[in-house]
């Protein structure tokens, strides 16, 4: 049997997102931690125009792309300032998509003016 290989499930991800697309099914990413792979599944995902939700205080990938779209590469933790590539990517695609690509949601916020389940239909509908 073949050991799994990190990361290989992209495509597959890849492919049921297009046929649910296809399908009518609403479809959103939901970014919660992640390590350098998350950040290709991001892309992926916004190269397709898929709303991407980030909980930006979960830690990880999804606080280093919340930091780099409020406040650049420096506030970024330094294992992922490598990645500042595919952050600038991002975060063009999001602008070449009305600004209404990624969104960001944290959790410990009592001044929400939304829980998590409206910040999943804002992303969702206002895409």
């Amino acid at each position: 049997a073949k050991t799994p290989v990190f990361g290989q499930e992209q495509a597959l991800r890849a492919r049921l997102e297009r046929e649910y697309m296809h399908r009518g099914v609403p479809v959103v990413l939901l970014v919660v931690q992640g390590g350098p792979g998350t950040l290709d599944m991001m892309m992926s995902s916004g190269k397709e125009g898929y709303p991407i939700l980030v909980l930006a205080d979960s830690g990880g990938a999804a606080t280093a792309v919340h930091q780099f779209f409020e406040v650049g590469i420096d506030a970024v933790e330094d294992n992922f300032r490598a990645s500042e590539a595919k952050f600038k990517e991002l975060k063009k695609l999001h602008y070449e998509h009305g600004n209404n690509l990624v969104s960001f949601f944290r959790l410990a916020d009592d001044e929400a003016n939304e829980d998590m389940s409206t910040a999943l239909l804002c992303a969702i509908f206002g895409n």
